[in-house]
């Protein structure tokens, strides 16, 4: 572990790592996978062994974004909004999503909860003057800047401090400083005003987190109750890729049969000319393995409602972690 960096060591599978699920602790992956509102499709998938779902939020993003993009989507042009639980949230990913023209809506982690808690006023009491570079606390006076920048986490924060002497005497003390407290100093990030403006976009949309539960959480209840499938029967980041993406497909293919219909899905794939030699005879093998089931309309018997706008909320975010098989 000293020669590698490693953290962890699993004997049973050297890529699996210790992951938190539902409160335990368990050895396995991480799955992340991003689902489109409008037809409930998986639109890309990883796997990966990180024991939270921080950082994953822009590249997954970035991935739906281009399998829109390489499926020559209508609405491509329009921004990208993606929902996500708040497992996801970080300062930068939201500042990079703002930059690079996606729209999240994550809820954020409140940090304040302590100081509210014991009655103390928090940090959103105080008003940040961009003109000024300071902030205004509830009684009026200036909280200004105070030595050099802390870095945490790869993030610039810029330390307020307000005078000692000014909240000794100041009307407000016992509601703003702890009993040992001498003066309130607040923590300002390089990424506070994008964070800001996506806290006012879920306030808001306080729906949209229904919404994301709606979407992401079905397709993992349809693989794990319907098809029996939950947990890896393999080992090994390159297996366990491989056995993710079949069930991603097949779950896909089910849904597409869902919502064109087998005779629909088959006329498709003639006029896109794939239909031909072995693949034509699966497809006449397909019907009529078919028609007994479901009917001369071929209609797939899970088949519901389709809605929505694939690009208006295009992506949604699940984490799943699964173990692998004893």
């Amino acid at each position: 572990m000293a020669r590698t960096g490693e953290t962890q060591i699993s004997q049973t599978d050297p890529d699996a790592r210790r992951l938190s699920k539902n409160g335990q602790k368990v050895t396995g992956y991480n799955v992340q996978s991003v689902v489109d509102d409008q037809h409930h499709l998986i639109l890309t998938h990883e796997v990966t062994n990180a024991g939270n779902d921080l950082g994953q939020l822009v590249p997954m993003a970035e991935q739906a974004r281009q399998m829109l993009i390489d499926g020559q989507t209508t609405e491509a042009a329009q921004p990208l909004e993606v929902l996500a639980d708040a497992g996801y949230f970080t300062e930068s990913d939201i500042a990079a999503c703002a930059s690079r023209g996606i729209v999240p809506y994550v809820p954020v982690p409140e940090k304040t909860g302590a100081a509210e808690r014991a009655g103390r006023l928090s940090a959103r009491e105080f008003v940040y003057d961009a003109e000024q570079d300071r902030y205004r606390c509830p009684g009026g006076e200036a909280l200004h800047p105070y030595g050099q920048p802390d870095i945490r986490n790869g993030v610039d924060y810029r330390r307020y401090r307000s005078r000692a002497s000014v909240c000794q005497s100041c009307p407000l003390k016992a509601q703003c400083l702890p009993p040992a407290g001498k003066r309130r100093e607040i923590l300002r990030s390089e990424h506070t005003e994008a964070v800001e403006r996506h806290r006012e976009r879920m306030q808001a949309a306080p729906q949209v987190m229904r919404q994301r539960a709606a979407l992401c959480e079905h397709p993992f209840g349809t693989l794990k109750r319907w098809l029996g499938w939950d947990h890896f029967l393999v080992r090994g980041f390159d297996k366990v890729r491989g056995e993710m993406a079949m069930i991603v497909h097949s779950y896909n293919f089910r849904r597409v049969l869902s919502i064109l219909g087998v005779a629909a899905f088959i006329a498709y794939c003639q006029a896109r000319g794939v239909a031909r030699g072995f693949l034509a005879a699966w497809y006449g093998l397909l019907e009529r393995l078919c028609q007994p089931f479901w009917g001369h309309d071929h209609s797939w018997p899970m088949a519901g409602t389709v809605g929505g706008s694939c690009r208006q909320r295009a992506a949604s975010f699940v984490p799943v972690r699964f173990t692998p098989a004893p």
